[in-house]
């Protein structure tokens, strides 16, 4: 097993252990220091072929690790750690690199609420296109086949990143139809790593392109792998540019794909077609000078200033009517099941106990629909049908929002309706027959709005500024 040795180990005479950082298969990272170059901190990465049986694997494994080691000793670029050493100890093989201080980009993206902001994104995925088309530009290519959040090691400035972990990186062999071992990450390995054809440079625009959609939508791509929904859907502050580059990058098809990291860099950064001055042209007649001559028509032209166009509203995929009232009755049966259950315990007791039970019920609703679209947009009943509640302009609703939006459908439709009704059960409203038919008349418009709107926004909708869309 690795990860096994306890701190103050001397390794190979020269590197002594002072932590363990981190472990996972068949391999484990120490950090150390190098007696050798005056106690100077590296980072010592172990394999062990122990757990292996198959003398076939345990070659295979091996061989590996070897190839890491020649392969690292071979480059030289600022975003890579410099490997420095590679010995063995017993069955154990190990590496020693730069150690790299900072926190991987999967640690980042555990601790943060929202994506980053986009000019920071690209400031590392300039690093990142830089060190992949040195890789790629090698002789033969290196294909690097495991991009991912977790192998990319931020600086505590946030600016500066290095390309970790080439545990499974492997020389590209032209000729070859498809990859021998299926490798990679949920999510951020395109389809070819999974034994369908030979991976190569596309490979890696595919997950450095799941790698940038994580970084400016926060969603997984581990979650629906293969899926990625349009950028600016999720997080509007994505320019239109940099949402048309990542969603090429990761397109299924090799073939569709950019062709190389530049041209997926170049992508990244092309500005918008810069607005020029159009000529503005007035006509003005002159006033007649006889009965007999008409003087002709004068033309002053000029130059119009620039104006730039106010933005767009995105085009978001609004949801139809079948998923918004399935969503509708599957949070009905949630809701009203255990509401019956709760006035069935209630009418054991006392009036007064059914009357709390009621209005708390009501506040619970309340509560139930202002959570969850305020947390993710989505009710358990709008999640089983892949829909969810946004804001106008794709973002999320917010909790003052998400509260306006509910009070806003619950009042009139459900509400009023129900303290009405409740009211006639206890007869403090003998005559409310008639009060009853128009709330519910009411309620039926309310809810029959989004036939008529061209975006099905119902009523509610309108007047909170949000809409339902495909999750």
């Amino acid at each position: 097993m690795t990860g096994q040795l306890p701190t103050h180990t001397l390794l190979g005479g020269r590197y002594l252990i002072l932590r363990k950082l981190g472990q996972g298969g068949m391999g484990a990272v120490y950090q150390a220091t190098d007696n050798h170059l005056s106690d100077k901190p590296v980072a010592l990465k172990e394999m062990s072929d122990a757990a292996l049986v198959d003398p076939v694997e345990k070659g295979q494994a091996l061989d590996a690790f070897r190839q890491e080691a020649r392969l690292l000793s071979a480059l030289s670029h600022p975003n890579l750690p410099r490997v420095t050493d590679y010995f063995s100890q017993g069955s154990r093989q190990y590496l020693a690199m730069d150690f790299v201080e900072g926190h991987t980009l999967s640690d980042l993206l555990g601790s943060c609420s929202t994506p980053f902001p986009e000019t920071l994104v690209l400031q590392w995925a300039d690093q990142l296109c830089d060190v992949l088309h040195y890789l790629h530009g090698r002789t033969p290519p290196v294909v690097f086949r495991d991009l991912k959040p977790a192998n990319i090691m931020v600086a505590p400035d946030q600016k500066n990143i290095k390309l970790i972990d080439f545990g499974i990186a492997r020389l590209f062999k032209p000729g070859a139809r498809k990859d021998t071992i299926t490798l990679g990450t949920p999510g951020y390995a395109p389809p070819e790593q999974y034994g369908k054809s030979q991976s190569d440079a596309r490979s890696d625009v595919y997950a450095l392109g799941a790698t940038l959609h994580h970084l400016l939508s926060l969603r997984d791509p581990g979650d629906q792998p293969f899926k990625f929904p349009p950028l600016r859907t999720l997080n509007l502050a994505v320019s239109p540019q940099v949402e048309a580059a990542v969603m090429r990058a990761v397109e299924q098809d090799p073939a569709l794909r950019w062709s190389s990291i530049q041209d997926f860099h170049d992508a990244l950064h092309k500005a918008a077609p810069a607005l020029q001055p159009a000529p503005r042209v007035i006509t003005a007649t002159p006033i007649p000078v006889s009965a007999r001559s008409m003087a002709a028509p004068v033309v002053y032209t000029q130059t119009a200033r620039a104006v730039p166009a106010s933005p767009a509203a995105p085009a978001l995929p609004y949801a139809g009517h079948g998923p918004r009232l399935a969503a509708f009755l599957i949070d009905a049966v949630i809701f009203i099941g255990v509401s019956f259950f709760l006035l069935f315990v209630a009418s054991r007791g006392s009036v007064g106990t059914l009357i709390l039970t009621f209005c708390l019920l009501l506040i619970g609703l309340l509560g139930y629909y202002t959570f969850f679209h305020a947390r993710s947009g989505q009710t358990p009943g709008k999640k089983l049908v892949k829909i969810k509640v946004v804001r106008r302009d794709g973002s999320r609703l917010g909790g003052m929002r998400a509260f306006w939006r509910t009070s806003v459908f619950l009042g009139p439709t459900l509400f009023f309706p129900l303290l009405l009704l409740f009211a006639t059960t206890l007869n403090l409203l003998p005559s409310s027959t008639t009060c009853l038919l128009g709330s519910f008349l009411l309620s039926g418009l309310i809810c029959l709005w989004p036939l008529f709107h061209n975006q099905h926004r119902a009523f509610h909708d309108l007047l909170s500024d949000t809409c339902v869309i495909k999750a």
